[in-house]
């Protein structure tokens, strides 16, 4: 018979949140010809995208892909018998994680000591700015410049003073 194109399919539309990855998994299927070479290459490409995306295997079928912003991604998967490609595309909606905090160890001061803290933000979005707010602080603590604590206590303030740190 005749040489017929591969027949693809891309998978399932998936919906990730970063920085998680998308496992993607495509299924191929031609007749075998031409012969030679009775094989058939394999590529990943994205086809519309707002940002980049890193394939860890481009000629696998099964492989992740990794996304470099949030956004509606079209990948697709193209298989060619040397003759003739057949391709078909997936969509991803990668939506932002929320940023967190790096975690800080109590620690105990001097009176009359001065306090500062560095507060360490991550985000999965290198393009997302980061604010920092002190939700709970003791009188005269401030971010000094943001996003250093800077504080100095009082007699009056002997004892546990708490801090709440948030980012956005």
């Amino acid at each position: 018979g005749a040489n017929t194109a591969p027949i693809v399919n891309a998978g399932p539309a998936q919906s990730i949140v970063l920085p998680a990855t998308a496992a993607l998994s495509a299924t191929v299927t031609d007749d075998g010809l031409p012969n030679p070479p009775a094989a058939l290459s394999l590529n990943w490409s994205m086809d519309s995208g707002p940002a980049g995306v890193t394939f860890a295997d481009p000629n696998a079928a099964a492989t992740t892909a990794t996304f470099a912003a949030p956004g509606v991604y079209v990948l697709r998967m193209t298989a060619n018998d040397s003759l003739l490609p057949g391709s078909n595309t997936v969509q991803i909606t990668v939506t932002d994680g929320v940023p967190e905090l790096a975690p800080i160890a109590d620690r105990t001061i001097q009176l009359g000591a001065r306090f500062q803290q560095l507060l360490v933000g991550r985000d999965s979005n290198i393009n997302d700015t980061l604010t920092y707010a002190l939700t709970t602080a003791p009188a005269g603590a401030a971010l000094v410049p943001s996003p250093l604590i800077d504080w100095t206590p009082t007699a009056a303030q002997l004892g546990i003073n708490m801090f709440t740190a948030r980012v956005t």
